[in-house]
């Protein structure tokens, strides 16, 4: 099957603000502890990890472009190599670092779902992702994958969802943020299970993307890029993401 999945839709569907860390409820998880799995040696770049088999075509690069710079969500199962994917898992699965996160404001956007935003809490394995996106490496084949300015500082945090968590609808379009990715890590997900992501964009019935394992999503940051993450409603399965925004400074 394609490791491609599209999402096309029209228009603004509401008024929506970004994701933000200000909480009102702060609590720690159950410890666990966390061993490192994986070691990134294979250069600076997101390229080095990414699943081969995005090269072997020009013509598959070229449609992320075109989705991308088109304003549509773009879904690529399979992303990254299994040895990553599997490392990432494990590391999220058992890391003691969670923080419950809540907090609802004015504008109707609300959120409830753990994260790991410190990086003093973040494992060797977290540290050596994060500074993989925050390579030039990365900025330079991710401002010409997308179009979009990607010279600037990452803002990016582990989050697991569990039983009634859930976030509101948001773009993201805050701090001149331009291009946001997220790479999907729950295995065994089930569409009944919930947590699922929702791009307003497009009309219902193809507008949920459900959790999956080793899925990267990525779309350009504009005030139009709604979207929200649906109640987790059903037994103790991880929602477990990975999220990297670019924020262009100039």
């Amino acid at each position: 099957s394609s490791l491609l999945e599209a999402k096309k839709g029209g228009g603004f569907a509401k008024k929506a603000g970004g994701f933000g860390t200000t909480t009102t409820t702060k609590t720690k998880t159950k410890k666990k502890t966390s061993t490192p799995t994986y070691t990134l040696n294979k250069g600076p770049s997101i390229q080095s990890y990414l699943n081969p088999n995005l090269f072997t075509n020009p013509s598959t690069l070229q449609t992320i472009k075109d989705r991308i710079r088109n304003g549509d969500i773009c879904v690529i199962r399979n992303a990254f190599i299994p040895e990553l994917a599997e490392a990432m898992y494990t590391e999220l699965d058992t890391t003691d670092t969670w923080s419950l996160n809540e907090d609802y404001f004015e504008d109707g956007y609300g959120f409830r779902h753990n994260n790991v935003y410190s990086k003093n809490d973040f494992s060797p394995l977290f540290l050596s992702v994060n500074d993989m996106f925050e390579s030039p490496e990365t900025k330079s084949f991710m401002s010409d994958l997308t179009g979009r300015d990607c010279s600037g500082d990452i803002v990016g945090a582990p989050s697991y969802y569990e039983v009634g968590h859930h976030s509101l609808p948001h773009t993201d379009h805050i701090g001149q943020r331009s291009v946001a990715y997220i790479w999907h890590m729950s295995k065994d997900w089930r569409a009944e299970y919930g947590g699922g992501l929702y791009w307003c964009k497009e009309p219902l019935a193809n507008a949920y993307l459900h959790a999956s394992f080793n899925s990267l999503v990525l779309f350009s940051v504009t005030p139009h890029s709604v979207r929200f993450i649906v109640f987790v409603l059903f037994g103790r399965v991880l929602v477990l993401y990975w999220k990297c925004v670019f924020v262009s400074l100039l």
